[in-house]
């Protein structure tokens, strides 16, 4: 990998969370991808979070700063219109942790983190998604309830590392980082 992918954080002001220390934490692991803190706070101004209606509506000043990034996170109590816990818009995820506590007792940095390896194994092409939940990092959630086994588990099931490109270098790269 040339360059190691840059990766900033935002949060609301319905999601009190502590982005310095789980970036410094991420960026102990991971050899090929920096997490960055921002701590600009983004408002969301639609009712509920729209693909990608809400993305539009973000302050010009933020959308300013999703550019300097080749992904970004930001995070929301704010429930999506469909119930997802995210959808990616023009390479930036608003994450919504709404009812998070009806799904796992496990806190919302482990989810984070796990969004994060899902959604940069969806975009680096490890594996296929998977509309069960079978614990593999693949798998769509689209029983939300699912992300409880997700988590604990945490794990690349074999038909999806046999069916990932590794010789690619990003994909290298980026599964390298996941075995850490």
């Amino acid at each position: 990998m040339k360059d190691k992918i840059k990766i900033q954080f935002f949060e609301d002001n319905t999601f009190p969370f502590d982005l310095d220390s789980f970036c410094s934490l991420l960026n102990s692991i991971c050899i090929n991808i920096e997490f960055i803190p921002r701590h600009e706070k983004f408002q969301i101004k639609t009712p509920v979070v729209n693909c990608p209606k809400t993305y539009l509506a973000l302050d010009d000043v933020i959308k300013e700063e999703l550019r300097n990034a080749d992904l970004n996170y930001l995070l929301t109590n704010i429930q999506y219109d469909n119930n997802y816990f995210f959808e990616e818009y023009n390479d930036s995820i608003i994450v919504s942790f709404s009812g998070w506590n009806n799904y796992t007792e496990l806190p919302t940095t482990n989810g984070l983190a796990y969004f994060i390896a899902s959604n940069l194994a969806f975009d680096y092409k490890i594996g296929n998604e998977h509309d069960e939940n079978t614990g593999c990092l693949n798998d769509f959630w689209r029983d939300k309830t699912g992300i409880d086994l997700g988590m604990k588990s945490a794990h690349i099931c074999s038909e999806c590392i046999s069916k990932s490109n590794l010789k690619d270098v990003n994909t290298k790269a980026i599964y390298e980082d996941f075995e850490n």
